[in-house]
């Protein structure tokens, strides 16, 4: 059996997908467990279990054990924090059965003691994001952690779609008779510094408008307050009735459907932006305090904008940089192009 752990936001967990997929690559019918919060286990599920080629011996993907995937209130994973042994739980019964577990955490060090203690023959862990001064992808600094097992992620791992819409997500999608192509925007993020000026989503919106685009608006738990500045109100206004369109509070699998459907996806630096990226969907980015070399979405058709080069926050602590310069709203209706340059506008 082997064992993977990540905890952190939407975004941080799926940019360790390529890499688990990677370790359960090198065993692909040995029991594969991974932990992730329970927003995003179908998502990570189904995306583990992505079919990569034929197995050894002429077996194929197909024949592989399902990908089980538990929360970290899960008795096994929760004793890992706690004092004394290691607990067993349904879908750990044993830990001396796990080959190789997995840790990204920021306590990885005691939870790898407590691993080996435990009788886990191969324990790995590692800070969870790349260390200050190291300009390397989070995704790629997840993937180099697992060297010592023959884990190997490809250079060109996001060149096509790597993460797959889970079977709960219902059915989501563009309304039936309108050909209009539509842009989803997230002008959110977790940290309101984040966020790119409600003027210029706004001017943005207003020349995909113009440009006979309808406008699909995501709006989480943290986004009410920009959501609001980009509307100018509550509700959609007047001039833009039966063109845009808000949607709150709806679940990841759902969120992943309307991505995965969507002409072009419009977010700052946010879980939006690798979900829609990973699933394959044009992404234009904005960034600003972040660098994007350590976190831009990774995917076939993506643009981004702005960014602070060499600033380490947040996964390195500290301030955010004092001196933001965020892009203009003419890049952005550049980017636009560049990624759908069959939807002209």
């Amino acid at each position: 059996m082997r064992v993977a752990i990540r905890g952190g936001a939407m975004g941080d967990v799926l940019l360790g997908i390529p890499a688990w997929r990677a370790l359960r690559d090198v065993a692909p019918f040995v029991p594969f467990v991974a932990c992730a919060p329970t927003a995003v286990a179908s998502l990570v599920r189904v995306s583990l279990e992505m079919p990569s080629g034929p197995g050894p011996l002429g077996e194929t993907a197909s024949r592989r054990p399902p990908v089980v995937v538990i929360t970290p209130d899960d008795p096994a994973i929760a004793s890992l924090h706690a004092v004394g042994a290691p607990s067993a739980s349904a879908a750990i019964p044993a830990w001396d059965a796990v080959d190789v577990a997995v840790a990204w955490t920021r306590s990885h060090r005691e939870i790898v003691a407590r691993l080996r203690a435990a009788g886990v023959a191969r324990p790995i862990g590692a800070d969870p994001f790349p260390p200050a001064g190291a300009r390397i992808h989070a995704a790629d600094w997840l993937a180099a952690t697992l060297g010592e097992v023959g884990a190997a992620v490809a250079p060109d791992w996001d060149a096509v779609p790597w993460l797959r819409v889970p079977p709960d997500a219902g059915v989501t999608g563009c309304l039936e008779g309108d050909d209009r192509p539509e842009a989803i925007l997230h002008p959110g993020s977790g940290s309101r510094r984040k966020w790119w000026p409600a003027d210029r989503w706004r001017a943005v919106v207003e020349a995909l408008l113009e440009a006979g685009w309808r406008v699909t608006v995501l709006e989480g738990a943290p986004d009410g307050e920009i959501v609001a500045a980009v509307l100018q109100g509550d509700g959609v206004p007047a001039a833009w009735a039966g063109r845009v369109t808000v949607v709150r509070g709806e679940a990841v699998a759902s969120v992943a459907a309307r991505l995965a459907g969507a002409s072009l996806v419009l977010s700052n630096d946010s879980g939006i932006a690798h979900l829609a990226a990973g699933l394959g969907a044009p992404v234009v980015a904005a960034f600003g305090p972040t660098d994007p070399a350590i976190w831009r979405p990774r995917g076939p058709r993506v643009a981004v904008l702005g960014g602070t080069p060499g600033s380490t926050w947040p996964h390195a602590g500290g301030a955010p940089p004092a001196d933001v310069t965020w892009p203009i709203v003419g890049a952005m209706v550049e980017a636009i192009r560049s990624v759908v340059p069959e939807v002209r506008g």
